[in-house]
């Protein structure tokens, strides 16, 4: 048996779509807001041969609810930037070069971060 639902109709200002979709939303959150709104997270995190605890980091912050994700890497050459990029897609990467701290909500550090000098260095 096949039901129909009965569609509400809503003025025109309280509906807005989503993408070139077609589809229409109405109450959501995200409604008429920026993504740095939800907040702005800074991960300096992982290193090679532990990506692992990057990505844990970064995919917990999205699914925490993070406006804007992004991992602080030493440089654009980091073996890192792929990984991170496809397992995280939603963040994004910068260098100590672009990164202000004083922008962020909240810094997140040291999770497969390691020893090494260059590790330390960044983090003074």
């Amino acid at each position: 048996m096949l039901v129909h639902k009965r569609i509400k109709r809503f003025p025109v200002e309280d509906v807005s779509f989503f993408g070139n979709t077609g589809v229409l939303l109405k109450g959501h959150k995200h409604d008429r807001k920026q993504q740095r709104d939800f907040g702005k997270v800074l991960i300096f995190a992982g290193s090679p041969g532990m990506a692992g605890a990057a990505i844990l980091c970064g995919r917990s912050a999205v699914k925490g609810g993070a406006g804007l994700v992004q991992f602080l890497l030493p440089s654009m050459d980091s073996p890192l930037l792929p990984i991170l990029q496809i397992c995280v897609p939603e963040a994004t990467c910068i260098t100590p070069a672009s990164c202000h701290l004083d922008s962020f909500t909240s810094i997140a550090c040291g999770s497969g971060l390691g020893q090494s000098e260059r590790a330390c260095s960044l983090l003074t």
